[in-house]
């Protein structure tokens, strides 16, 4: 459950613990520890994105928990985060509002849903950079660079700046850095 507090408080609460983000930090809940972390300890937020490897057949994603990276490199795992995937947009765009608000960066799996994303995580720009990749690994090649006004989703099909070249996004990152909202979608790519 996701509820923010009259005092501006996020708080995400599960059977598995309680996260919340306010004024003097975070304060992540998990079944037997609490840790209590101010902003000026946060190095970035980050997820956990578990795999299946189990048995024939697909093995992509399964789980996915948010990982709170501290500057000494300590990191702390959010359990009440923890939700099979692909992770509730309304999660993934919680802690995009507290990214944004504290100048965290994160680095979020998942896709956020067109009809939860909130205009203020635009910026002033007002449009979405989206990198397209043929792949999930960073080290693949760039196949261009899009603006939009709207997230892109899993399923969407676009069309590339090379005439003829549209492609469906099979998966998408989101990016929050330097006050800006940015995705990474990866595409099946066969030239």
């Amino acid at each position: 459950m996701l509820t923010e507090g009259s005092s501006g408080a996020i708080t995400i609460r599960t059977w598995r613990g309680r996260l919340q983000f306010d004024d003097q930090g975070i304060t992540v809940r998990n079944l037997f520890r609490t840790h209590r972390v101010g902003w000026t300890e946060v190095s970035r937020f980050w997820d956990l994105v578990v795999n299946s490897s189990m048995g024939p057949g697909p093995h992509g994603p399964v789980a996915w928990t948010l990982i709170v990276v501290l500057r000494n490199g300590r990191t702390v795992t959010a359990w009440a985060t923890r939700a099979s995937w692909p992770p509730p947009s309304q999660t993934l765009v919680a802690v995009g509002q507290v990214a944004q608000r504290y100048g965290i960066p994160a680095d979020l799996a998942g896709a956020i849903k067109r009809d939860s994303f909130p205009a203020a995580l635009l910026g002033a720009s007002e449009t979405i950079r989206v990198t397209i990749r043929d792949g999930v690994d960073a080290h693949e090649p760039i196949l261009d660079v899009i603006n939009r006004t709207e997230p892109v989703e899993p399923g969407d099909i676009l069309a590339l700046s090379q005439p003829g070249s549209e492609m469906e996004v099979v998966g998408t990152r989101q990016i929050f850095a330097d006050g800006r909202w940015e995705q990474v979608a990866w595409v099946r790519y066969e030239p």
